[in-house]
């Protein structure tokens, strides 16, 4: 077994050992390909069996002033037997507020060629290689001792 499966089914045992409001589930994206038969289409029916009403949301870090540009998939899900109603639509509004409120990692991030990022480059590629050199002394060292016990 997978073990991003073998992960969701513990989190499907502990849905339904441990009663919780509500669950806030993340992951890269899921490929929507297959309909009914389509990973995210499993998950969601999962938790529907487990009493969660559940709304999936793909974001996109950078759209909330994140430095990330990946694509997250984001599961909320509200308990049915502690929320009669749920109403995704106004948590969709604060979304799109937050959305339309942050800054773009460009009005913050150094572009790729200002100094200090080539100065933070450098100060790490400098930090790896005393890293390496340290390694191979130690690989020397102990093929000599492993010669000498020969």
């Amino acid at each position: 077994e997978a073990s991003s499966y073998t992960t969701f089914r513990w989190c499907i045992d502990v849905l339904q050992a441990v009663e919780v409001d509500m669950i806030l589930l993340e992951n890269v994206d899921i490929s929507e390909e297959g309909g009914e038969t389509s990973n995210i289409h499993l998950i969601l029916e999962a938790l529907k069996e487990v009493g969660f009403a559940c709304k999936c949301y793909k974001l996109i870090a950078s759209d909330f002033a994140l430095p990330q540009r990946r694509i997250r998939l984001f599961i909320l899900g509200y308990n049915m037997n502690k929320h009669l109603h749920v109403n995704f639509d106004r948590i969709d509004q604060y979304l799109e507020l937050c959305r339309i409120s942050a800054l773009k990692p460009d009005a913050f991030l150094l572009p790729d060629d200002d100094p200090a990022v080539a100065k933070e480059l450098n100060r790490r590629l400098s930090q790896r290689n005393k890293m390496d050199t340290k390694e191979d002394k130690k690989k020397k060292n102990t093929d000599v001792d492993s010669k000498d016990t020969s």
